[in-house]
């Protein structure tokens, strides 16, 4: 993900502390049948920052793309946060299709659209499937997340990749933190071929 800016945000940053202080987190209320779990869709995240953001002057814009990158075509998003001062936030994040047919193509810009503006605003995802209780498990959450992302930048051959870790699902990684470091690694060092 790259970020740009105006020359000046101070209005912009004054205003988005406010409105971050104003946004709950978006709920996770849709499933994702292949890894079991639920997540926060991209019209939860708009519901928990919509209103702070009007509140204090922002506005969010999302434009989708597709850009050529070494020898490969990339689907992602601009997203921009823009102040009424006219001070604005730009980044742009792209992803790598598993087919370059509208339905992929589709899919990516949406899955871009979900994560850029949950980072670029700092939304949060809340649980609110009952297991709030649970002790937080932040680190492999967060290597989950990080594997996740990069699993699905490229189109790996699955039954390879599951082989090679001696997984069935990608989802048997979340109880071996040291497996799931590992896994990061490997989808790294082959996004870097």
């Amino acid at each position: 993900m790259t970020t740009t800016q105006s020359e000046s945000i101070a209005n912009l940053a004054a205003a988005l502390v406010a409105a971050q202080s104003q946004m709950g987190g978006a709920k996770k209320s849709s499933a994702n049948p292949y890894f079991k779990s639920k997540y926060a869709d991209l019209s939860e995240c708009l519901e928990a920052a919509s209103k702070p953001l009007a509140d204090n002057g922002l506005a969010v814009t999302q434009s989708p793309m597709t850009e050529l990158v070494d020898g490969s075509t990339m689907a992602g998003v601009e997203t921009m946060v823009i102040h009424e001062s006219g001070e604005w936030l730009k980044s742009k994040l792209l992803l790598t299709p598993t087919k370059l047919d509208p339905q992929q193509i589709g899919s990516a810009i949406t899955y871009a659209r979900r994560y850029s503006l949950a980072s670029i605003l700092g939304i949060a995802q809340e649980d609110d499937d009952g297991e709030s209780h649970r002790q937080p498990t932040a680190e492999p959450a967060k290597l989950f997340d990080e594997f996740s992302v990069l699993f699905y930048q490229k189109d790996y051959d699955r039954d390879k990749f599951f082989k090679a870790f001696s997984i069935k699902k990608c989802d048997d990684l979340k109880s071996d933190p040291t497996k799931l470091q590992q896994a990061i690694n490997a989808l790294k060092k082959k996004a870097d071929k």
